[in-house]
């Protein structure tokens, strides 16, 4: 068995400053973003929106393109092998636009991939899709498609990263090992464990 530990990093601009400290190179990142965020007209200007959609304003609709190009850069730079798998939340709510939205999105990754050269080494693509993201609808939960195609991505990812010749394949020295697990049995019951 494969024992996963997810961190949800705060969003918000105000913590960007400490992310770096917890980028990896033996991590897979799941990068999201609202496919209903890149309704707006201006992708770059949060002032540009259009007002009248929920939740407008609030930084989970702050400019989707900054906060991928920012999110895709920030792990290239500090852990420029690891693994990203990039999904678009909020499917639902594009539905009658989907087309366009997705096309848009693909459109900026594919962009990214040119501008900032490696980039493309990690992002993992959605084969199923067809795309360079994973769409999933947040209404349907566990049955929604898209999300049983990221929960499939995401098991062959870190199965092919953590056999012996993946990219999480290779062995630590003993000493880092045992501080760890010293490190864990002094954190244990302080952390919510």
């Amino acid at each position: 068995p494969v024992m996963l530990k997810t961190w949800d990093f705060g969003g918000q601009q105000e913590y960007y400053v400490m992310h770096h400290l917890f980028l990896t190179n033996r991590g897979i990142y799941v990068v999201v973003t609202r496919l209903d965020a890149w309704l707006r007209a201006d992708l770059e200007d949060a002032e540009g929106g259009e007002g009248d959609r929920p939740g407008e304003g609030d930084d989970a609709f702050a400019p989707p393109l900054d906060a991928l190009t920012f999110w895709l850069c920030s792990i290239h730079v500090h852990a420029p092998d690891a693994i990203v798998v990039i999904v678009g939340t909020h499917a639902d709510q594009v539905a009658d636009r989907q087309e366009e939205v997705y096309a848009r999105v693909e459109e900026e990754i594919v962009r990214l991939m040119e501008r900032v050269p490696g980039v493309e080494r990690q992002i993992v693509v959605n084969a199923e899709g067809g795309l360079c993201f994973f769409p999933v609808d947040n209404a349907r939960g566990a049955a929604d498609p898209g999300l049983q195609t990221l929960r499939e991505c995401l098991d062959r990812e870190a199965a092919e990263a953590l056999a012996s010749d993946g990219a999480f394949g290779q062995e630590l020295p003993l000493s880092w090992v045992q501080l760890r697990e010293l490190l864990e049995d002094c954190a244990e019951g302080s952390t919510g464990d």
